[in-house]
């Protein structure tokens, strides 16, 4: 039978990296899409205050779009080393013939045939053609390697062979291939003298011409590597190499330092993305891992993996942190003033040095006495603002407490008929095994304290609670609706 095209190849490390990212790619993509996906739905949940959900589908994104794919290339590793085993050590080498059928011998003398139907698909990287016969099937050939026959004709010879093949060009699979010279032949001074050797041939199509040429590592006994190698050698001490994968490893933590800091400070904080400008704190992290990557990898250390980590963690520590951007209304404030206004309404002095959270549920109502409220006739309550606050001036504490003892003005605990004109979302935060124990319902419109309402109405209250044990205060402002029963005749 008549060879029509014959191709030779030795699968060395690059080539058969290059066949398995060519055959994972699919499953590669497919990762980072549901990464992507995964990171989207974290800062979903985020900004829903979901936060085991946010931690949970975070790890896996950064799993999908870092981890799987790299555990997928060090399973062609291993693999290629199987394959080292079975050739004592050499690289395997195969020998493909295109006659009625198609040829292969291996370097182990062990020979396969395939027909042309069975190829499903066609695939080309910059080094190589795939012939892709099953899921874990697959005939690899050499775009140099063709000894008959050439790559042009071979690609349309295929083509007519395989009409229901796809043929997929994947042109940033693979590494460009650079020549390695020849070392200079020794002449014997008997040569010396016309008898010259010609010059090593060199193949078209065999390199590129824009390639790069780097001289080997050539140096004696006693003397320093010099020019680009020197360059090279002394930019990648054990030092540098230490410093990137402590920054490689420091860059995964950076979002998980950030969500303590936000937790640390949430409890003056009602709103989720209040303290989410603390994202920005360790960037510096990532952008040290992306800045000092690029610049190693200019000096030849193979720091790909820290600017590629450096990008992503560097993108989300921003896109996390300028949430805070979202709070630039006055629904969440701070401002101790607040309890300087309380103190004159209810006719009672607060301590005013502390830490305070208040969060407004109708910033754009006036917060005074005069403002009318929006109850419905379903509704009993029309919150106006909840604020959590803990002194912390000793002196101002102990006159506080001291004033507390004996006032006419707050009593130990709620009865049970007082009690019906708090709403429930603020008694269940102020109860007496959470450390309140001292408490006071002010009806601004009638000036009482601790008491019902003579008739039914729309009244409005400031309802306070204060824990002597750990110096903490609630201040709920709100509407309540007052049914009163007529008594039984």
């Amino acid at each position: 039978m008549e060879i029509k095209f014959k191709n030779k190849i030795t699968l060395t490390q690059d080539l058969f990296y290059e066949f398995a990212k060519a055959m994972l790619k699919k499953y590669t993509l497919l990762m980072y899409g549901a990464g992507v996906l995964l990171l989207i739905s974290s800062m979903i949940l985020f900004l829903q205050e979901h936060f085991t959900g946010f931690i949970v589908t975070l790890i896996f994104g950064i799993f999908s779009l870092l981890i799987y794919p790299r555990v997928l290339f060090r399973t062609a590793k291993r693999s290629y080393r199987q394959q080292l085993l079975c050739y004592d050590g050499r690289d395997i080498e195969k020998t493909t013939e295109f006659t009625e059928r198609i040829h292969i011998v291996s370097s182990n003398k062990a020979e396969t045939f395939f027909d042309y139907p069975q190829i499903t698909q066609i695939c080309e990287t910059k080094n190589l053609l795939i012939l892709k016969i099953s899921h874990s099937l697959s005939i690899i050939l050499d775009k140099e390697g063709f000894a008959s026959g050439g790559l042009a004709s071979f690609r349309t010879f295929i083509q007519q062979k395989c009409l229901h093949s796809n043929y997929v060009v994947y042109k940033k699979i693979g590494k460009t291939r650079t020549p390695v010279p020849a070392a200079p032949a020794s002449v014997h001074p008997d040569q010396q003298a016309g008898n010259h050797r010609s010059p090593a041939p060199i193949y078209p199509g065999t390199h590129d011409e824009h390639s790069v040429f780097s001289p080997p590592f050539q140096t004696h006994a006693g003397e320093e590597p010099h020019g680009h190698t020197a360059a090279v050698l002394k930019n990648t001490s054990p030092v540098m190499r230490v410093i990137m994968i402590l920054l490689f490893v420091l860059s995964f933590t950076s979002i998980f330092i950030a969500l303590l800091l936000i937790s640390s400070h949430q409890s003056f904080s009602m709103s989720p993305t209040e303290n989410s400008w603390m994202f920005f704190l360790p960037l510096p992290i990532p952008l040290a891992n992306l800045i000092l990557g690029i610049f190693c990898k200019h000096r030849g250390m193979k720091t790909t993996k820290n600017i590629v980590v450096g990008i992503i963690f560097t993108f989300f520590l921003c896109v996390f942190g300028s949430f805070s951007f979202l709070n630039l209304t006055d629904t969440y404030s701070h401002n101790m003033s607040y309890l300087d206004t309380v103190a004159s309404k209810i006719h009672f002095s607060l301590p005013d040095k502390g830490k305070i959270a208040t969060q407004n549920f109708q910033p754009d109502r006036q917060k005074n006495s005069s403002g009318t409220s929006s109850l419905s006739e379903t509704d009993a309550f029309d919150y106006y603002s909840m604020s959590n606050i803990t002194f912390t001036d000793a002196k101002q504490l102990t006159d506080f407490e001291a004033s507390l003892h004996g006032s006419s003005f707050w009593a130990t605990s709620i009865a049970t008929p007082t009690a019906g004109i708090v709403p429930e979302f603020y008694s269940l935060q102020t109860t007496n095994a959470q450390g309140f124990d001292y408490f006071m319902i002010y009806n601004a419109d009638l000036g009482t304290y601790n008491a019902l309402p003579d008739q039914s109405g729309i009244y409005r209250f400031i309802y306070l609670a204060y824990g002597s044990k750990e110096k903490k205060m609630f201040i709920g402002e709100y509407s309540c609706k007052v049914t009163l029963k007529n008594s039984p005749r």
